[in-house]
């Protein structure tokens, strides 16, 4: 078990930590969540040494929105956490629209659920992804 001397790695957003210069993660899942947020968050050719890293969710940003978007979101969510992490399973992609009225019918809601087997516990946690007016 991890102790608050035992850091994993820094969480992203980068923000000013209580224990040093950054924000800490102090458990593999929080770390994990953490990378998977990086790995979205990325433009594919954005990394100077490793162009191909990153998700192609942004080339989804400017597709026209029809029936074919929501596969094309999850395939794309798959395809992209088995290439740069392949120790996370992905158990299911939802994506849904917000229809009341007074939302933002441009936004997309991204919910990924996924289990880490490699650390023993099968524990699933939500991460959720907006896509909204060009960002992530």
């Amino acid at each position: 078990m991890a102790t608050l001397t035992q850091p994993y790695g820094i969480t992203l957003p980068i923000t000013h930590g209580p224990q040093g210069y950054f924000s800490q993660s102090y458990s593999i899942l929080e770390q994990i969540k953490s990378n998977l947020n990086l790995l979205f968050r990325t433009k594919k050719g954005e990394r100077r040494r490793n162009p191909e890293f990153g998700s192609g969710l942004w080339s989804v940003l400017f597709e026209n929105y029809t029936d074919d978007i929501i596969p094309l979101i999850e395939n794309t969510i798959r395809k992209d956490v088995t290439r740069w992490m392949p120790y996370v399973s992905i158990d299911s992609v939802q994506v849904s629209t917000n229809t009341t009225e007074n939302s933002d019918k441009y936004k997309i809601y991204v919910k990924v659920l996924y289990t880490v087997p490699s650390i023993g516990e099968m524990e699933t946690q939500i991460l959720e992804v907006n896509v909204n007016a060009g960002n992530i």
